[in-house]
């Protein structure tokens, strides 16, 4: 009965630690969902766009529409990746100032 108390008690002691470390795998998901779906609508966007210049396409408005919108879509996509690479670089700077306070060294906050 001992060793469950001490899974416990380490459990609860880097709660904080865990916490944010969620944090950061869900921000990195969502900078890699962001990044990979914004390149791909780019390079998307960009090839149809470019086949619709040249006449590649059969007059076909949809097409050229969806060419137009996918590079549209691409700003956002854009932003939202730049913004989860602030979150990210946020909770870098949070875990350690969390292992310096646990560890018993001075951090930033203390200085």
């Amino acid at each position: 009965m001992i060793l469950p108390d001490i899974i416990v008690s380490d459990k609860n002691k880097n709660n904080v630690e865990t916490n944010l470390c969620i944090r950061r795998k869900n921000w990195t998901n969502a900078l890699i969902l962001s990044a990979g779906l914004g390149i791909a609508t780019g390079v998307a966007g960009l090839i149809i766009n470019a086949l619709a210049l040249f006449g590649l396409l059969a007059e076909n408005h949809f097409l050229k529409a969806l060419g137009i919108w996918l590079i549209v879509v691409t700003f956002p996509l854009g932003a939202l990746s730049a913004h989860c690479l602030d979150r990210l670089e946020s909770i870098k700077k949070a875990l350690k100032i969390e292992y310096c306070r646990n560890n018993g060294l001075p951090d930033e906050e203390q200085r």
